[in-house]
């Protein structure tokens, strides 16, 4: 999993959104620009918002987000946009800055913070974790198969009274 901050220009909507598309392109390129020099991710996130005041009638938002795995999942069961996925992890060192990646939110500026390591679980902690779905859908079959087996038995009828 890696953590990652970003800042991203909001894709415009509303009537003036084609007209503002190219102008959110190219203020996210200011904003990369102003925070390439950035030594840490509290420092890319400060020069990145102090940049943000000068956006006009663009949105834009900085925000240190969930870690996320290669495939784009997060610990909440969520998951990312595929192309944020792709920008960040096609970066190869922490404190890497990615070039602008547009996603179907807008454009993003990222910075690699942090690789998590994988975490591994016992076979104890996998039953606690997994055993009440586990018994969950044994139930379930079970009572599908015994269902089945009835409806199979019996012929069902219903009265027009």
């Amino acid at each position: 999993m890696r953590l990652s901050v970003h800042a991203i220009v909001m894709r415009p909507k509303g009537k003036e959104a084609e007209e503002l598309l190219p102008r959110a392109r190219a203020f996210a390129e200011q904003i990369r620009a102003a925070v390439l020099q950035a030594k840490t991710a509290d420092a890319m996130m400060s020069l990145a918002s102090a940049k943000a005041k000068d956006s006009g009638k663009l949105e834009v938002k900085v925000e240190a987000l969930s870690p996320v795995t290669a495939d784009g999942r997060v610990p909440d069961g969520t998951s990312f946009d595929p192309a944020y996925v792709a920008g960040l992890f096609a970066l190869a060192n922490v404190g890497d800055t990615s070039p602008v990646v547009e996603s179907s939110f807008g454009f993003h500026v990222i910075r690699y913070v942090e690789a998590l390591p994988e975490k591994r679980l016992s076979t104890d902690e996998r039953r606690k974790l997994f055993g009440p779905e586990v018994n969950a859908r044994r139930a379930r079959a079970e009572i599908d198969r015994t269902l089945a087996a009835l409806r199979a038995s019996r012929e069902v009828t219903v009265s027009p009274a």
